[in-house]
């Protein structure tokens, strides 16, 4: 059973680690060759799935070259009110491929957190294993 648990304390962590970075190199790219425009929200879609739980994600208006378009957003803070205007991110050749900014910094964020918490106990163990204590 420890092995188990020492595989999966290995493999969760190189896991996370492994999303955090893709996370920010996708998040890099966009900020990067993204064009900011600012957006305005003006509803909130709600969606219940087959378990009853349920999701939030503000519907947001933004207008690119005179054309204005909307989308769902793909995150969501309490702070957030119809008519609240929010920074945005899109690509130029497809002003419908579009982000928001604040979200390509909160999910490497957060995801390297979780992978500093779930390394820090490995790091603990091999610390004191080459100092020769045995924790098991």
């Amino acid at each position: 059973m420890l092995e188990l648990l020492s595989k999966f304390y290995f493999i969760l962590p190189l896991t996370l680690l492994l999303v955090t970075i893709g996370l920010a190199v996708r998040g890099s790219k966009k900020l990067r060759h993204g064009v900011e425009c600012t957006g305005t929200i003006t509803e909130f879609y709600r969606s219940t799935n087959s378990r009853g739980q349920g999701t939030i994600a503000p519907m947001i208006s933004y207008t690119i070259h005179g054309y204005t378009n909307e989308f769902v957003g793909n995150c969501y803070w309490t702070s957030m009110r119809v008519g609240n205007k929010i920074k945005l991110l899109y690509d130029e050749s497809d002003p419908s491929k579009v982000s928001i900014k604040a979200a390509l910094y909160m999910a490497p964020m957060i995801s390297g957190i979780l992978t500093a918490f779930f390394t820090l106990p490995i790091i603990i163990f091999a610390v004191l294993k080459f100092n020769g204590i045995d924790v098991f």
